[in-house]
Formats: structure tokens, C-alpha cells, sequence
């Protein structure tokens, strides 16, 4: 039998925001986002382990300079979870880093976290690396008690200039 999970992890929060420096002062940082794209984990036999899947996204800030990251799952709770249309879920993790090959760190659904730097971007908005990598795990545990059917999910991802 087989298991669809499908996922979109889509929408993300394009944010303009003020900061204040230590002096008082007032300064705009513009924070551009691209490079999204659709997370889709394919049908999976149901003897799938765990599944992992990565996607790259350019943050880039103009000025340069430090941001936060926040994720939250589309639901009642905001949790990270996929669900079908008997409102069955399947919990998800959420990593985010700056190394292609790493996990990086978790994110915990509404819990914003520090540590992002982001670059100025090169002309025309172009992305500036080091690249923001979105790392989505669904567990082996949480593949098992799925029940058969197709899964969907929304990640939103906020990014804030500190």
C-alpha cells in the first residue's frame, strides 16, 4: 500500500520593518526573501523511513545585518504538522541553517530565533550567499502511524530584522 504525502511548504511573510539602534534613532531595513519553492515528498511505500528534504532561500537585507527566523504551521495551533481531508495529521520538524549539508538548528512552531545574518543584496536583488537552508523532516515514528492518503501543509516563515 501506499502512502502520498504531499506537501507545500509555500508561503512566506515578506516583511518591511523599522529597527531602533541603540542611539534612538530610526532605520528601515528592507528584508527580500526569494527563491521558494514547493517541498513535495512524493508517494512513499509504507515502509518508508524517514524523510528528509531540503530547499534553499535567499534572505538578503538592505542594510546588511543580523535577523530572526520564525516558522509556523498552518493549523488551529500553528504546529508543523500535514494533514489530509479526514483531518488526520502527520507531524513534521523544522531546521534551519546555513550549510547545505547540515540539519541546522530547529525552529519551534511561533518561537522566533536568533543568529541570521543577512548580506546586502548584489544589483537587481540578486541573493547574496551564504543561502538560508529550510531542512523538513517527517519521522520514521510519525510515517508508521500514518494512516494511507495524500497529506498537505503550509510552512509560513517569518524573517525579522533585529
Amino acid at each position: 500500500m501506499l502512502r502520498t504525502l504531499l506537501s507545500t511548504f509555500l508561503y512566506a511573510t515578506f516583511l518591511y520593518a523599522t529597527v531602533l539602534s541603540c542611539a534612538s534613532s530610526v532605520q528601515a531595513a528592507t528584508i527580500i526573501i526569494t527563491d521558494l519553492e514547493d517541498v513535495d515528498f512524493g508517494e512513499l511505500p509504507a515502509t518508508a523511513s524517514q524523510v528528509t528534504e531540503r530547499i534553499r532561500i535567499c534572505v538578503n537585507s538592505n542594510p546588511a545585518g543580523p535577523y530572526q527566523l520564525t516558522g509556523l504551521g498552518f493549523t488551529g495551533s500553528g504546529a508543523f504538522e500535514l494533514s489530509n481531508d479526514a483531518q488526520q495529521t502527520i507531524p513534521y520538524s523544522v531546521y534551519a541553517g546555513r550549510q547545505r549539508n547540515q540539519l541546522g538548528d530547529p525552529l519551534l512552531a511561533g518561537v522566533p530565533r536568533s543568529g541570521f545574518t543577512a548580506r546586502q543584496p548584489r544589483g537587481n536583488n540578486d541573493c547574496t550567499p551564504p543561502w538560508l537552508w529550510i531542512t523538513i523532516v517527517v519521522s520514521e515514528s510519525a510515517l508508521e502511524q500514518a494512516a494511507s492518503g495524500r497529506y498537505r501543509g503550509t510552512l509560513q516563515l517569518t524573517v525579522a530584522p533585529e
